[in-house]
């Protein structure tokens, strides 16, 4: 049995050093890009961000997810690849978000920004994220607005981004308003009228729109691994890429102008619950 064992660590080491390489490369990324499977390459990206990341932080050996399938063979549980300081994938602390690597989050977002020709790309929502910061104080009181006669959880007024915002303190980069803002323009929530009152509505990562028809900015997302709050880990993403020194102004493709739309008036009669109206657009 010992000796199983031992053999079996050295297959380990021996293979790890192959799948070392492949689990830390954008190799697999910039293919999927390419090929415009941008839900693989979302996943992908996720991958990428966490086992990197554990590789620096954690001095933890990143590996192809088929890699598991190696282990199972020999019957190395993962419990005891945690032990051997292998990993798939893990959850990130907020510390560790901190210390995402520069260099591979801005090679990742200049691989989605130039496959999608500037359509997606974690520098494509910091550019809106910062056109939302400037966008008048009309559009800034409708928003707040619309979340005061609206009771979704995920609003300002003791919603989600404000537990959010008192959990992490995120204020350096955006206030809960402008963050709102952000999530409409990018289509992680939309304005809807049902059961009698409006309401945000948040697609959940199956959701979304994985082609070139969503909301620009909308891919990527970071989820860590199956939270479900990609909106608010993204926001995290966001900060690094800024902490990093990313500024829009040196991208060569900014986002376009921030449109403006009407202003939303709660006295106005609302649509029969038998043709709900479709999802709001801030554009």
């Amino acid at each position: 049995m010992v000796i199983s064992i031992g053999l079996a660590i050295a297959i380990i080491i021996i293979f790890s050093v192959f799948w070392y390489k492949q689990g830390t490369s954008t190799n697999k990324l910039r293919i999927l890009l390419a090929a415009r499977n941008w839900k693989a390459a979302n996943n992908e990206t996720e991958r990428l961000i966490t086992l990197n990341t554990a590789r620096i932080v954690r001095g933890e050996i990143a590996l192809q997810d088929s890699f598991r399938k190696f282990l199972n063979y020999f019957g190395i549980s993962s419990g005891m690849a945690s032990k051997l300081k292998l990993t798939y994938g893990h959850l990130l602390s907020r510390e560790e978000m901190n210390q995402i690597p520069c260099n591979i989050l801005h090679e990742i977002d200049q691989l989605w920004v130039q496959y999608s020709n500037g359509h997606f790309g974690f520098s494509i929502q910091l550019g809106i994220l910062e056109e939302c910061q400037k966008a008048d104080d009309w559009k800034k009181k409708e928003v707040q607005e619309f979340d005061r006669i609206n009771s979704s959880g995920y609003g300002i007024q003791g919603g989600r981004v404000q537990s959010y915002f008192q959990r992490s303190g995120f204020s350096p980069l955006a206030d809960p308003v402008e963050v709102v803002m952000l999530w409409e323009r990018l289509g992680w929530i939309t304005r809807g009228y049902t059961d009698g009152r409006y309401t945000y509505f948040n697609p959940n990562i199956p959701e979304l729109n994985y082609s070139l028809s969503a909301p620009k900015g909308q891919l990527p997302v970071y989820d860590n691994w199956g939270t479900q709050v990609y909106d608010l880990y993204t926001l995290s993403i966001l900060q690094r890429l800024k902490d990093c020194g990313h500024s829009v102004s040196s991208f060569p493709q900014p986002p376009g102008s921030y449109l403006q739309s009407p202003l939303f008036n709660p006295n106005l009669q609302p649509p029969s619950i038998d043709q709900p109206p479709g999802p709001y657009s801030p554009f």
